[in-house]
């Protein structure tokens, strides 16, 4: 290729050639790359042939379906539902029995005459006018989701839709309605440490956390994604690519809080063990969180408990669990399966490196692991079972401790490509493509996350289903959800197989639609919404994230009005989460002091060393300008710090200097006023530095005796509730 004659189509797909970057200049991808992102749609374009047949292909899609896949509507706006109605003007002149389905089950009908109805758009293809009219239902379902269907076209396509009646705003706690300014801690739940616990925190440490965390005063506590990684491959770290998103990591179970643990001989027995006593004593001492150890120490408990759980038979436990499987459903079952399979299969990695007839759940091969080994099968709901109870706790004891919004959950953009998530959904997935993000100031060369991107047609087709669950997964046991990369419900930048990371493009999905449905959800589990906002954001997005009711997530070092000059407190946003740095940055420590740029240099991180060196350069400018701010508040007298120094005193005038903004919450990294400089995660790095392993100090026993924690928790507190 080497121009754009298809620009028009490529257009209609949904994917822009061009985008202006986090500078304000203006990119272009180059043809190849576009051809490759429309080929991955299932939309090529490399010959007259291939283009003709996607341009047919886009407009079957608008034009041959009678009713759209899906249709949102948003309560109480217009007070009627108005559905588009497409066919060839021929046919015009037909009555329709239309039906609707309500969610609860109930159903209303009626007849409407085609041609009765006012057309609001209109095409002729092949010699033939299609129109589009506007039918309004005379019923007006409530929240939820609907669906319609007409007859009388015999085998038309496009007969049904999936009616989604939305809030026009997404849920927030009372409280924060009325003015209200929270705080509390984040954390990783993996880095928690205890005296219990097996070498990594679980959800018994979230408990006690949640309830230490409320005496000192914290209305929430943010965690990592808790998103299910890889049994079979516990060396897979990332909770942010993780196998599937709507299923809990089963590695933050703790063994002793299921029931039967406690004076079982067999338990007894394992713990007894002189290998294991060791293993678990240094994967209780390591700073670094030894995954496959945990798992080895884990499974033979969670194994026998399970043995005695079926040896039990209708104990009082098993219908609260069948219960459990039964909610889960198809999704559920095919999740399991893929467990058994990842395990008969481990040595060689994700599914799509399995033998070919175990590629499609939906195939015999697949389906037969359900019969063939059905205890292997129910074991993984079981495992889901226990997270979900534990999990259930940890929220209990936050709102018994008076938390609210509570525990704060974390949705990341994508699954795996070789995982569960995308193993279910294989006929919505793009392969051809990965997710990432363009260059910016924090990453010069761009970034590939290596997820795999939603179709967004294909997604829209399924009526979102996977989307729904995956939503509604994360806002269970949750008073707040960030949703990362929040971006995702407008564009995703997208980056062709065997491309770099700066040479991608974007492709468009349904915002409108997207964020109706977090709203439902979110209003449904009563569970605030918090985007992470940051990168490459578009203009006049964040508006349109705030009139969806969704919070902007607001980083300290982001937040200047000109270069090294920071926004005053007062000047940041009321509807936002504020924090001073997150999981991909430095933290406080280590960004005072330079170290990540010196890290990410030393990582090759950087195009060359003049640009890390004027990076670095710029860094002492913004901490000079972060200090003038922190004396402009009065917050450290106009001598300090002492040779730039990250003094305890400074430390806290920064969280102070957040604490005083008028954002409705407030998240304090454990780690930045423990001082800690390790980074969490570096970006553009997978062996080269231990991403999602480093543990916190202190324990979770001694968090409230430590006196920088207790200090910056009630400075913080008294500053929020001013």
């Amino acid at each position: 290729m080497t121009g754009f004659p298809t620009a028009p189509l490529i257009r209609r797909a949904g994917v822009r050639a061009a985008y202006r970057d986090a500078w304000g200049g203006r990119r272009h991808a180059v043809p190849e790359v576009v051809a490759a992102v429309m080929a991955a749609l299932g939309l090529p374009i490399d010959t007259p042939a291939a283009v003709e047949a996607s341009r047919r292909r886009l407009i079957a899609r608008r034009w041959h379906r009678v009713l759209p896949p899906v249709v949102m509507a948003v309560e109480d706006v217009a007070g009627a539902v108005s559905v588009p109605l497409t066919l060839a003007a021929t046919r015009s002149g037909v009555v329709l029995s239309w039906t609707l389905r309500a969610e609860t089950g109930e159903t209303r009908s009626g007849s409407v005459r085609v041609d009765s109805l006012p057309v609001i758009a209109a095409r002729r293809i092949d010699g033939i006018r299609h129109e589009t009219r506007r039918f309004v239902l005379p019923v007006a379902p409530p929240l939820g989701y609907h669906d319609v269907a007409l007859d009388g076209l015999g085998d038309h396509p496009g007969t049904t839709t999936r009616l989604i009646v939305v809030p026009a705003v997404a849920f927030l706690p009372p409280g924060l309605v009325e003015g209200a300014r929270r705080w509390g801690f984040s954390i990783q739940l993996y880095g928690l440490r205890s005296a219990r616990n097996f070498g990594v925190g679980d959800f018994s440490d979230l408990a006690a956390f949640a309830e230490a965390s409320a005496r000192l005063g914290a209305a929430v506590v943010g965690l990592n994604p808790l998103h299910q990684r890889f049994p079979a491959n516990p060396a897979h770290a990332s909770p942010y690519a993780p196998s599937h998103r709507a299923f809990l990591d089963t590695a933050a179970i703790d063994p002793a809080a299921i029931d039967g643990f406690a004076g079982a001989a067999e338990i007894d027995a394992i713990r007894a063990d002189p290998a294991f006593r060791a293993t678990l004593a240094r994967a209780r001492a390591a700073d670094l969180v030894d995954y496959p150890a945990v798992s080895k120490l884990k499974r033979p408990l969670f194994e026998a408990l399970h043995r005695a759980f079926r040896a039990s038979g209708d104990g009082a436990a098993r219908p609260a669990f069948e219960a459990f499987r039964r909610s889960g459903g198809a999704s559920l079952e095919t999740y399991c399966r893929y467990e058994v399979l990842a395990e008969r299969f481990a040595d060689r990695g994700g599914w799509p490196a399995w033998p070919e007839p175990f590629h499609d759940p939906a195939a015999a091969a697949a389906r037969a692991v359900a019969t063939e080994a059905p205890e292997s099968v129910e074991f993984y709901a079981w495992l889901q079972w226990q997270a979900d109870r534990q999990l259930a706790r940890a929220a209990k004891c936050a709102a018994a401790s008076g938390m609210v919004p509570g525990l704060y959950r974390d949705l990341a953009l994508g699954a795996d490509g070789g995982g569960a998530e995308t193993w279910a959904n294989r006929a919505l997935i793009a392969t051809g493509a990965s997710l990432g993000a363009p260059p910016d100031d924090w990453n010069r060369l761009g970034q590939d996350w290596g997820l795999p991107p939603y179709g967004p047609q294909a997604l829209r087709d399924a009526a979102y289903a996977p989307f729904i669950e995956t939503v509604r997964a994360n806002m269970r046991h949750a008073g707040a959800l960030r949703v990362d990369h929040v971006m995702s419900l407008l564009r995703l930048y997208w980056i062709p197989r065997g491309a770099r990371a700066d040479e991608g493009c974007y492709v468009r999905y349904r915002f409108d639609e997207l964020a109706g449905i977090v709203a439902l959800e979110s209003r449904r589990a009563r569970t605030m919404v918090v985007g992470e906002d940051l990168g490459t954001v578009p203009r006049g997005f964040r508006e349109r994230l705030a009139r969806a009711g969704i919070l902007s997530y607001r980083l300290l070092f982001f937040e200047q009005e000109a270069p090294s000059v920071y926004r005053k407190p007062t000047h940041y946003p009321r509807q936002a989460t504020v924090t001073v740095s997150t999981h991909d940055l430095a933290t406080l420590a280590a960004w005072w002091r330079g170290e990540d740029i010196v890290l990410r240099a030393t990582l090759g991180l950087f195009p060359d060393a003049e640009t890390a060196a004027r990076i670095l350069d710029q860094r002492w400018r913004d901490r000079s300008g972060l200090i003038e701010a922190l004396r402009r508040e009065a917050l450290i007298g106009p001598h300090e710090p002492e040779d730039d120094a990250l003094t305890p005193s400074v430390m806290r005038a920064v969280h102070l200097f957040l604490a005083r903004t008028p954002s409705m919450l407030m998240s304090v990294h454990l780690g930045d006023i423990l001082g800690e400089t390790a980074q969490i995660n570096v970006p553009g790095t997978t062996d080269q530095h231990p991403n999602w392993r480093r543990k916190f100090e202190p324990a979770v026993e001694t968090l409230e005796s430590d006196e920088s924690v207790r200090r910056v928790a009630a400075e913080i507190g008294a500053t929020r509730a001013e």
